[in-house]
């Protein structure tokens, strides 16, 4: 069967939807493509189980509470869940794909960055003692500014990219799985 877009969104579209977003919940959760196909879930399934036994689908997994399966899109450093569920029609089932942050990552990145700028005031003020005898300043007062303003903008530019990356990740994952079971897509 031929593949039906209605118009596919480029990197920079990606990027542009991910600024405008500024809701937790729609950074939690965000919906993506519909894809059409004649299996039914049990061989929807088969096909896609049968995709992950050869390489091509990381993290695949059995879903549970109206999910039909669960794979993994990576987002280097913040990865998400790609979730499918499917809906039964007359004409085959629609598989309905949302993609969900993983939570852990985030939070272990806002609490080591939190734990590592006391240590660095340390070692910066050791280094600069040692190595400069002249070197008599408080360090905390110039360092502290220096590491925790840009904090907010590099944390909004990794988010950015994480979610650009995500998402091309999933979309190149949506595509497999058309493949796999034979179906047409329609970008949401």
């Amino acid at each position: 069967m031929t593949t039906q877009r209605k118009d596919k969104p480029d990197a920079a579209s990606v990027e542009a939807h991910a600024a405008s977003d500024t809701s937790d919940t729609a950074r939690a959760t965000r919906d993506l493509a519909v894809i059409r196909t004649r299996l039914s879930d049990d061989e929807i399934l088969d096909h896609v189980r049968t995709l992950s036994q050869r390489g091509r689908l990381p993290g695949f997994a059995g879903g549970r509470g109206g999910v039909l399966f669960v794979a993994m899109a990576f987002g280097r450093p913040f990865d998400r869940t790609l979730e499918a569920r499917a809906v039964a029609g007359t004409d085959g089932t629609e598989l309905r794909f949302t993609s969900r942050l993983n939570r852990g990552l985030p939070w272990a990145f806002v609490a080591l960055t939190a734990v590592s700028i006391w240590p660095g005031v340390w070692l910066t003020d050791s280094l600069l003692r040692t190595y400069f005898d002249w070197y008599r300043f408080t360090t905390w007062m110039w360092y502290l500014p220096v590491s925790v303003l840009p904090l907010p903008w590099a944390v909004r530019a990794i988010v950015r990219r994480s979610e650009a990356a995500a998402a091309e990740s999933a979309r190149e994952l949506i595509e497999r799985i058309r493949a796999a079971v034979d179906g047409h897509t329609e970008v949401e």
